[in-house]
């Protein structure tokens, strides 16, 4: 299988020892469980071309190659588990998730705009940095951006510069 998708009411685990897009697949479009947990392990690379809302449950990812994100297609879940040797590359501003836990062989580049206190960003950051990853805080000031120049953000930590790419445009 090329493209996987899944509308789902309970548990949802999937195997392929190949690369795997989730998208659009029989009509059904990116995986939504219903609040169930989620398992997707590949034996190569893993694309998200759509969404994935798992909600209250876990989203598990095992892969052995990279793992990316397209525009605007985002992760929801109460908890993100990424395993695997693969390289972790989620960087879209809506992904949305409460917990994140990891266990791989390669490096996470991962992206989470949601509001935290001063308190759980620094014990996060304590957390992430002793693991010899880099953290990055950050924080929106202002309206919706409707156009350009009126909302600021302000990114600070160790790999500020870098990620502030991330959010151009």
């Amino acid at each position: 299988v090329a493209t996987f998708a899944s509308a789902a009411t309970g548990a949802v685990s999937y195997r392929d020892a190949n690369a795997l897009t989730v998208g659009v697949a029989g009509g059904t479009t990116g995986v939504n469980s219903g609040g169930a947990n989620v398992t997707l392990r590949t034996g190569a690379a893993l694309v998200f071309d759509e969404d994935v809302t798992v909600g209250a449950g876990t989203l598990t990812l095992n892969s052995a190659g990279a793992v990316t994100q397209n525009a605007n297609d985002t992760l929801t879940a109460t908890a993100l588990e990424l395993l695997g040797a693969g390289s972790y590359t989620l960087t879209q501003t809506g992904n949305n998730v409460g917990t994140l836990a990891a266990s791989t062989t390669n490096l996470i580049t991962y992206v989470d705009a949601n509001a935290i206190s001063p308190e759980t960003t620094r014990q996060v950051g304590e957390v992430i940095t002793a693991s010899g990853a880099t953290y990055v805080d950050g924080g929106i000031v202002g309206p919706p951006p409707r156009r350009a120049g009126v909302t600021r953000l302000y990114l600070s930590g160790d790999g500020a510069t870098e990620f502030a790419a991330v959010f151009r445009d």
